[in-house]
């Protein structure tokens, strides 16, 4: 099973031999002005956000095939791959042997106010900091919601997102006025991404980090849950499930569901779900079975990667074939690359 951690390698153990992850033990300083390595936080001159990548290291300790798997906003992504390029490790090991690994790792930006504070730019015209411009944003958006006017709800929630400076904070408030338009206005994946996003934000370790309140985490999980699992996004429902397993009422809530989840892994009955290209060519899903393929609905699909715990390959994409994946190869993240917009079905057997 595979658990997000900060900074750290994610991998299986193989039954066959013993897994060594592999461990970091270099990192470049040759980078963007604006960034200042601690950990996987960085020091970043005009805004805070926060980036997941994956990608393989080799038997030589060299890092290739990066791949962002999402992000709080694009711009960070580009210094997030600068930033693991130039990772060096000692390479996993599978038995004696050095061995190709998947990592996948969270990297986080973080706001840093003391290059901003007598900036220009960072204060409106009547003085007040961007923040109180996000305060006084949201206010007026929720007035729009309450008086159902959709488009000017939308026009503020663009004009939210195009705020430099924000703290996580901000981000978390943003998420969660994107969240309640997605429900007023019945918007089912934007829904989706939503409390995908707030769960991943509450989840990630930055510096005055205000959490949720208990019940309001509580509600955006077993919301987020509930999604997983309509979608057949079983892999990422399991894990979820288990990091709620002291929840008494969502143990008696979705019991019954992930035991036929846990029965529908073991049987050859085959499952599918709806894949679609995001606007930068991509569409990432964890594979819940060991063969796979991809039946297109509109659009052009090209590559296909699969991102495993021991094995990373790319391959031209062949319509109506089955692809099938070793079990020795592990877990693994299958990412689609095509046209934007491109939609399918995934079907896992």
């Amino acid at each position: 099973m595979l658990f997000y951690v900060l900074s750290s390698v994610l991998v299986s153990m193989n039954a066959e031999a013993e897994f060594v992850p592999a461990k970091r033990i270099y990192k470049s300083q040759g980078l963007h002005p604006d960034l200042v390595r601690r950990s996987s936080r960085v020091s970043f001159s005009y805004d805070s956000g926060a980036v997941e990548v994956a990608y393989m290291v080799n038997k030589n300790g060299q890092v290739s095939d990066v791949r962002v798997l999402k992000s709080t906003q694009e711009k960070f992504e580009k210094h997030a791959i600068e930033l693991v390029r130039n990772y060096t490790f000692d390479p996993a090991q599978l038995g004696s042997i050095p061995t190709s690994s998947i990592v996948r790792e969270t990297i986080v930006f973080l706001l840093d106010r003391s290059k901003i504070a007598n900036t220009n730019w960072f204060h409106s015209n009547d003085g007040d900091s961007q923040d109180d411009r996000v305060s006084g944003l949201l206010a007026v958006f929720h007035e729009y919601v309450s008086d159902q006017d959709q488009a000017q709800a939308e026009t503020v929630l663009v004009s939210m997102r195009n705020i430099r400076s924000r703290s996580f904070d901000r981000l978390v408030q943003m998420e969660l006025a994107q969240l309640l338009f997605s429900e007023v206005f019945n918007e089912p994946q934007l829904r989706f991404d939503s409390l995908q996003t707030l769960d991943w934000l509450q989840r990630l370790d930055y510096e005055g980090k205000k959490d949720l309140d208990a019940q309001t985490r509580l509600v955006i999980r077993v919301n987020l849950l509930t999604e997983l699992i309509n979608r057949s996004r079983y892999v990422e429902a399991i894990e979820l499930y288990e990091t709620m397993s002291k929840e008494e009422q969502v143990i008696r809530k979705f019991v019954s569901a992930v035991e036929e989840i846990q029965q529908i892994q073991k049987s050859a009955d085959p499952i599918q779900q709806t894949v679609l290209i995001s606007d930068s060519g991509d569409g990432h899903h964890r594979l819940f079975k060991r063969s796979f393929s991809v039946e297109l609905e509109s659009g052009n699909l090209d590559q296909i990667e699969l991102r495993c715990d021991t094995k990373f390959t790319r391959m031209e994409f062949e319509p109506d074939k089955m692809y099938a994946v070793p079990k020795r190869w592990g877990d693994c993240l299958l990412s689609l690359l095509g046209a934007p917009g491109t939609k399918g079905t995934l079907l896992e057997q």
